[in-house]
C-alpha cells in the first residue's frame, strides 16, 4: 500500500500583507488609541471654569472644612481640593464638574471619610451638598456674576 501526500505551495496574499502592512496597521491602531486618549482625557472648558470657580469661592469663604478627622481654614481646603483636581486633571479622567466634586471632593481618598463643610451660622453639611449648591448657584447666575 502506498501513500501519497500532496504538498501545496505556500499560500500568498496577492495585496501584499507582509511585514510592512503590518506595520501600518500597527502605526493605525497605535495612532487611533493615542487620538482617543487625548479626546477622553480633555476636561470640556466650562467645567475648568466652574471647578476654578467653585474652589476659589471655598477658599474666599469664612466656612471650615473637615477633613480626616480635623477642621480646617477655608484657604487650606482649597489648596487640597486643587491639588486633587491637578491630579486628575493631569490624569485625564475627569469629564464635568460633577465628576470633579464626586471624585475629589467629596470624601478622604486615603481613609475614605467623608469631607464636611461648617459655614457661620449653618449647619455642618456634606461637602457633595454644599459643593453641589455652590456649582447651582454659579449655573442658575446671571452672566457677569459668578464668582
Amino acid at each position: 500500500m502506498t501513500i501519497t501526500t500532496e504538498t501545496h505551495p505556500p499560500r500568498t496574499n496577492p495585496r501584499g500583507a507582509g511585514p510592512t502592512c503590518m506595520r501600518k496597521i500597527l502605526l493605525a491602531a497605535l495612532a487611533a488609541c493615542t487620538l482617543g486618549t487625548a479626546l477622553a482625557g480633555e476636561l470640556p472648558a466650562v467645567s475648568q471654569a466652574e471647578i476654578e470657580g467653585v474652589l476659589t469661592t471655598l477658599g474666599t469663604s469664612d466656612c471650615q472644612f473637615y477633613r480626616n478627622g480635623k477642621w480646617h481654614d477655608a484657604h487650606t481646603a482649597e489648596s487640597h481640593l486643587r491639588m486633587k483636581y491637578d491630579s486628575l486633571r493631569k490624569q485625564g479622567v475627569l469629564n464635568s464638574t460633577e465628576e470633579f466634586i464626586e471624585e475629589a471632593a467629596t470624601k478622604s481618598s486615603l481613609s475614605g471619610e467623608p469631607y464636611a463643610v461648617k459655614c457661620a451660622n449653618a449647619p455642618q453639611q456634606s461637602s457633595a451638598i454644599w459643593l453641589g449648591a455652590l456649582l447651582k448657584a454659579r449655573r442658575t447666575a446671571p452672566l457677569g456674576r459668578k464668582s
